[in-house]
């Protein structure tokens, strides 16, 4: 399977986690990420679990399953909905709040995206693909297709092909600008940092951020790729690498 993340500018987190949970048959750890927590943020997370107690006190026969699939349905961006997700929901509300009452809203301590942790293999095999996978990436893959190459890479259910990507470090957030100064209606900035699996011989996290996922082949751009704008020996190059793969079938 070949995945084309090029000029991709990222997505649902959630729907992401969903998406690779039908290309491995192992549990795949994930990356932490230190957040930018706003005011907004913190209004949000003390009102949402205002009101989840609010439902659980008004619903007191529904179990936490039952009350869980109340508020985000039978699944949640293909993600079956279960007690776990409304726990780590409002856990996750929790920690938001705690980091930012400590001071740390400008980069909170490492933590999972909604306090997943782990992605867990479709649970209907027939719904896996667990072939061989290549990833293409390029500078401008960013926010979740720059997560999922790493996540694919540190578990080691890919192949990353192309260039190094953007380094953009996590999450994407865009805000409304408000007055429409200088004709600017909205701007988008990093909203967290991502921290990978320790490399082996590290010691340290590596980070996303201002390093990008280094592709494992790399297919570097040809003059005229940039200067047709359309990536003609790129894309024959990746055709190369399609039809290399193919062989080795």
């Amino acid at each position: 399977m070949f995945i084309d993340q090029i000029n991709n500018g990222g997505g649902n987190v959630a729907y992401g986690y969903s998406l690779l949970s039908h290309l491995t048959d192992k549990t795949l750890t994930l990356p932490q990420q230190s957040l930018l927590i706003s005011d907004d943020d913190r209004a949000f997370a003390e009102s949402t679990l205002a009101e989840v107690a609010a439902l659980r006190e008004v619903s007191p026969d529904l179990s936490e399953d039952e009350l869980a699939r109340s508020i985000f349905g039978e699944t949640f961006s293909g993600n079956p909905v279960t007690a776990k997700t409304l726990a780590n929901f409002e856990n996750a509300q929790r920690f938001l709040i705690e980091e930012y009452d400590a001071g740390r809203n400008l980069g909170s301590n490492p933590t999972y995206i909604a306090l997943i942790s782990e992605i867990e293999p479709h649970p209907d095999p027939m719904r896996r693909f667990t072939g061989p996978q290549t990833i293409w990436v390029n500078q401008d893959s960013v926010s979740m297709a720059e997560l999922t190459p790493a996540i694919a890479q540190d578990n080691g259910t890919a192949k990353i092909t192309g260039v190094d990507t953007s380094g953009a470090g996590g999450l994407v957030e865009t805000v409304d600008a408000g007055d429409n100064t200088f004709n600017v209606s909205e701007q988008s900035h990093t909203g967290s940092i991502g921290i990978r699996q320790i490399p082996p011989g590290s010691t340290q996290p590596e980070l996303i951020e201002g390093i990008g996922v280094i592709p494992d082949k790399r297919v570097d751009f040809t003059t005229r790729d940039l200067q047709t704008g359309e990536y003609p020996d790129l894309v024959a190059n990746l055709k190369n690498t399609i039809r290399q793969s193919m062989r080795q079938l």
